[in-house]
């Protein structure tokens, strides 16, 4: 049970990590005698870009191998597809932390900014789904809130 797993650089595999479809999703794979599995596996990233260079055959054998590998898969794949998205992941670069500081004392500063985003608590859905509920619920309470100068705009 579980979402999936990411792998440790220090792994010195291509792979990145693996999405369990078929346990978040159930019904992406279909009942019957045999149980199937659905996989979303991601390989690259900022520290090995040039995998966007290779072949679809070459990267969809890489995951394959690399998945098989780290989960004890024998049996080849039924469907497998291979995507490219360069620049997918956000990668929050040396001072980011700062930089969200300074946002949210801006924020404070200034009543009536609303931030919201993968750049403010991290990439995952649900750590955006939290954050949006968090700001939807602020600016509620600031449009609530009775006008004051310098808090609300007019």
């Amino acid at each position: 049970a579980g979402f999936g797993f990411l792998v440790p650089r220090r792994e010195r595999l291509r792979l990145l990590g693996t999405v369990w479809n078929s346990l978040l999703f159930p019904e992406r794979t279909p009942d019957g005698p045999e149980k199937l599995a659905a996989f979303t596996s991601f390989l690259g990233g900022a520290t090995d870009p040039d995998i966007c260079n290779l072949e679809e055959a070459e990267i969809a054998r890489t995951a394959r191998t690399e998945l098989a590998a780290v989960m004890g898969i024998g049996d080849s794949p039924i469907v497998e597809r291979v995507s490219r998205w360069e620049r997918a992941l956000p990668q929050y670069n040396l001072g980011h932390a700062r930089i969200v500081a300074d946002l949210e004392e801006l924020c404070r500063k200034r009543p009536g900014i609303f931030l919201a985003g993968n750049y403010l608590t991290g990439p995952a859905l649900p750590a955006c789904v939290e954050q949006a509920n968090r700001t939807a619920e602020e600016v509620a309470r600031f449009c609530a809130a009775p006008s004051t100068p310098n808090t609300r705009p007019s």
